[in-house]
């Protein structure tokens, strides 16, 4: 709950995307709560989902209403609360498994966060600029495409939890093992295996 949480307040660092990464990753909740005929869960999503929708109409860039640490903490905690209120299967660590997948983005990019700040001799809740959306600001992409690239990005986290609800332990593995690929992919293209000096 905490993690998630604070995950989703530390992607909120440009125009949209702690709302549209979000919006994303409650949809792939919401599919897989109507999936498994969760209707408390599925309406809570279904209606957070809506109104984060309605809100990035306004918050995509440029920006002309903004979310806060108020606002995103909200949403994270609500993500979490969700995705723990759902138990898709009766196995609790599937049910875990389909949150984290969804919100991939945001956690790897804390993962990455406490990491490099540990590394680096830096108290972990020191600010920088060299999260996700920023590396890939630095690589030339404008602020609307770097969070367009996460959206689809979520999207296939997304795609994956879905996948994860029909699987068995076989195909959750592979599943697993689509996400870690994936996510070392981005690592690698965003220089984090490199020796460079973070900011």
């Amino acid at each position: 709950m905490v993690g998630i949480t604070n995950a989703v307040n530390l992607i909120d660092g440009i125009d949209g995307l702690a709302a549209g990464v979000s919006m994303f990753a409650t949809i792939a909740i919401f599919v897989v709560s109507v999936v498994f005929y969760r209707s408390f869960t599925s309406a809570i999503a279904v209606t957070l989902a809506g109104a984060l929708l309605g809100f990035l109409r306004y918050n995509f860039y440029p920006a002309r209403i903004f979310m806060g640490d108020s606002g995103s903490m909200m949403v994270g905690f609500l993500i979490a609360a969700i995705g723990i209120r759902g138990s898709y299967k009766g196995a609790t660590m599937v049910a875990l498994l389909i949150p984290i997948l969804a919100l991939g983005v945001p956690i790897m990019d804390t993962l990455l966060a406490i990491g490099r700040r540990l590394w680096a001799g830096k108290p972990v809740f020191s600010g920088d600029s060299d999260h996700i959306h920023h590396r890939l600001i630095q690589r030339g992409l404008s602020q609307s495409k770097a969070a367009l690239l996460l959206y689809g990005l979520t999207a296939f986290f997304g795609a994956l939890a879905f996948m994860i609800t029909f699987g068995n332990s076989q195909e959750i593995a592979l599943i697993l093992v689509a996400f870690g690929i994936m996510t070392g992919i981005v690592m690698q293209r965003l220089g984090y295996f490199t020796r460079e000096k973070n900011k």
